[in-house]
């Protein structure tokens, strides 16, 4: 597989993923996407965030569980 079509792979988690209620209310601005270093970033783009060995690890931050 190319490096190019492992990212389009790995970008497009919604292919196969729904995000949880959460992320569609504005806890997700106001705290997971400023934990994750990544205020801008839209749920489509999970990658930004979230790392593929769980949904908990968190890219540049390691495990990560709050409640």
């Amino acid at each position: 597989m190319s490096m190019k079509r492992a990212f389009l792979v790995a970008a497009d988690c919604t292919q196969c993923h729904q995000a949880p209620p959460s992320r569609y209310k504005m806890h997700f601005k106001m705290i997971s996407a400023k934990v994750a270093r990544q205020p801008s970033a839209d749920v489509i783009e999970c990658f930004k965030c979230h790392q593929t060995t769980s949904w908990n690890d968190i890219r540049g931050l390691g495990y990560y569980k709050h409640h």
